[in-house]
């Protein structure tokens, strides 16, 4: 009987670990170009690819900025890992409070303990070696401090982020920024626009891109650092306290109207608090 037990557990046991490991998603491991450092987990993103976001409605952008509120008591508290479809989700630290929709079933939650940025990425197909590679990627962040590029040294050019960051990137000597237009996203008025970076010689070196990236970034901000060549959609967000940055992402290896698609849906189910 003792042996029936043991071998009973043992089952038991490896039964519970083949589920584990079943639940728990593989790590995200995007191709390096873009990258979004600190609370994202090294989330270095390849930005070739700029989504198009047709569904969004536009109009001009003169209303009162939206504040920032705790997060509503509807949907399933946010955290880390593979993200159930259907199944709405709300934030638990991210600033303005966001809800949404996991709009389909390849979405997934980096981070989601920073109050500043948070990452949703898109997983796609397994290579022939097993790894799953990203597709793309919905960024949300806030930039609360930036580096002046008219100023030596990198701590030393840490600043407060300017409280209109459009003007501020199209004067920045390492980006090339498109005209912007008014976009209304999740009832919140807000503006889109294009953004590519060009250098010979960054403003000011992020010393840990090349570790990460084996390439050569500009240091933007505190979480944001960007390799040249790279492109991004940004659309800015009138949002209390600090204006939600929204950065959407498609890797080389996708299929940009796969990532067109599902992140126009899930933008479309995202419900910013208002209180």
């Amino acid at each position: 009987m003792s042996d029936f037990v043991s071998e009973l557990r043992s089952e038991l046991v490896a039964a519970a670990a083949r589920e584990e490991a079943r639940r728990v998603p593989r790590a995200w491991r995007p191709t390096p170009r873009m990258v979004f450092f600190g609370a994202v987990a090294a989330a270095t993103a390849a930005i070739v690819v700029v989504l198009a976001t047709g569904g969004l409605r536009t109009e001009p952008a003169h209303h009162r900025a939206v504040p920032g509120a705790r997060p509503t008591p509807e949907g399933h508290p946010l955290f880390g890992g593979t993200l159930e479809e259907g199944v709405r989700f709300r934030t638990r630290a991210f600033i303005p409070a966001l809800s949404f929709v996991a709009t389909g079933p390849d979405w997934e939650a980096g981070d989601a303990t920073s109050p500043d940025i948070l990452a949703l990425n898109l997983r796609g197909k397994r290579t022939e070696t097993g790894q799953e590679i990203a597709r793309g990627a919905l960024v949300f962040a806030r930039i609360t401090q930036v580096y002046d590029p008219n100023v030596k040294g990198l701590q030393r050019s840490l600043t407060t982020a300017p409280a209109d960051l459009y003007p501020w990137l199209r004067a920045h000597p390492d980006l090339r920024v498109g005209p912007q237009a008014p976009v209304t996203v999740a009832g919140v008025p807000g503006r889109r626009f294009d953004v590519t970076a060009r250098f010979n010689r960054p403003a000011h070196e992020d010393p840990q891109c090349v570790l990460r990236t084996l390439e050569v970034c500009t240091f933007l901000a505190p979480n944001v650092g960007v390799i040249d060549g790279d492109r991004a959609r940004i659309t800015i967000l009138q949002t209390e306290p600090d204006p939600l940055i929204v950065f959407e992402v498609v890797y080389p290896t996708s299929t940009p109207a796969v990532v067109e698609k599902a992140a126009k849906l899930l933008l479309t189910s995202l419900r910013i608090g208002v209180g």
